[in-house]
């Protein structure tokens, strides 16, 4: 086989360009691989600080209503008490003791969801793996809304214990003072 020296050179020639364009796409393939597991490694420090921040939000979510659910239950307390004053009724008697009942079990729901509350936000949240702080998610938002509802039924009562408590109030007025009630 007689092959003319000049075709030789080229083959050459782009035998090596060949070799050049192999060794930069693998060098682009490299940047490229360390370049995605990069954006793979910052994607899950992502997730994880928004797991750790949503754990976060709805523990003292559930921390701040299970204090309110206590403040309204003590003032549903009050509230019974005062009604019961108003219509003459004896403070001791069994009806008001099953309001009150009623009103401690509120009471005492918000008291250990609130414990469970403290203790998960007092556990170091940085310690908690991906699985513990999403469960830690589905447990405070199951209380979430168990305290949301609890905390609209004694608003419920609580408004309708003072609307009548005021009726009692304007009419005590009425007959004390000779004022005509609004």
């Amino acid at each position: 086989m007689n092959l003319r020296p000049d075709y030789v050179a080229w083959a050459g020639i782009g035998a090596i360009a060949s070799a050049l364009t192999s060794v930069i796409a693998a060098v682009a393939a490299w940047r490229s691989a360390g370049t995605a597991r990069a954006a793979i490694e910052q994607a899950a420090l992502e997730r994880r600080a928004a797991l750790m921040r949503e754990a976060s939000l709805v523990t003292n979510r559930v921390l701040s209503l299970a204090a309110h659910i206590a403040e309204l239950a003590d003032k549903a307390d009050s509230a019974y008490t005062s009604l019961f004053t108003f219509a003459g009724h004896n403070i001791a008697s069994s009806r008001l003791q099953m309001y009150k009942a009623h009103i401690e079990e509120k009471r005492a729901d918000a008291r250990s969801v609130l414990e469970e509350a403290r203790e998960s936000a007092e556990y170091d949240i940085d310690r908690r793996t991906d699985n513990e702080l999403a469960e830690v998610i589905r447990t405070m938002d199951g209380n979430l809304a168990r305290l949301e509802k609890s905390e609209a039924s004694l608003l419920l009562e609580l408004n309708q214990v003072e609307s009548q408590n005021q009726a009692f109030r304007e009419t005590q007025l009425q007959k004390g003072f000779g004022v005509q009630p609004r």
